[in-house]
């Protein structure tokens, strides 16, 4: 009885350390995924202390998080997100892959240089203190602009369900101010 009782604790311990450490995993690396497919970790674009991002039109709201919001930026001259604007982040379980779904941003960013913007969803790596672009688009200076990203691009999965993504508008040239508004939304290309 004494050897079966501690066969089966040591079962259970197994498990239990198998369980942790599947659920510590974090996206540091390329991660295979069950289906075979590849996470897109993207590249990284800067840390939390150069994040611009506030509530961004001043007023505290209690929205879910999910999609649609929009993000509006004042005289960026870095990193802007959403990242500390309650309600304005996704995961990967806002699309369906299988249909073809995905992130939508459009609209309007100006540079006070009439330099191109970069745009797209990000994630925050608290391990780094980094945040990673996994969609970029440049965006030309006072012109709309459209960027489709699918949840699955072939091998390539670009939205995680477990990972929390966010809107980002990067002012990468160094000088000068972007202003303007972007809305993101799930659609199909």
């Amino acid at each position: 009885m004494k050897k079966t009782f501690c066969s089966l604790l040591a079962v259970i311990m197994i498990l239990a350390c198998t369980t942790v450490s599947a659920f510590a995993s974090s996206p540091t690396t390329p991660a295979e995924l069950d289906e075979g497919l590849v996470l897109n970790l993207g590249e990284p674009i800067a840390t939390l202390a150069e994040d611009e991002g506030a509530l961004l039109d001043g007023r505290i709201t209690t929205r879910a998080s999910g999609l649609p919001f929009s993000m509006t930026a004042k005289r960026v001259t870095g990193l802007l997100t959403t990242y500390n604007s309650p309600g304005k982040n996704f995961t990967g379980r806002a699309f369906d892959g299988l249909t073809g779904e995905g992130l939508l941003i459009k609209g309007t960013l100006k540079h006070t240089q009439g330099k191109k913007v970069k745009v797209g969803a990000c994630y925050y790596i608290i391990s780094s203190n980094t945040f990673s672009s996994v969609t970029n688009e440049l965006f030309n200076s006072g012109v709309a602009g459209s960027l489709f990203t699918p949840k699955l691009d072939g091998k390539i999965m670009n939205f995680s369900n477990n990972i929390t993504y966010y809107g980002h508008i990067t002012n990468y040239s160094g000088a000068g101010h972007v202003s303007g508004t972007l809305k993101f939304s799930v659609s199909t290309k």
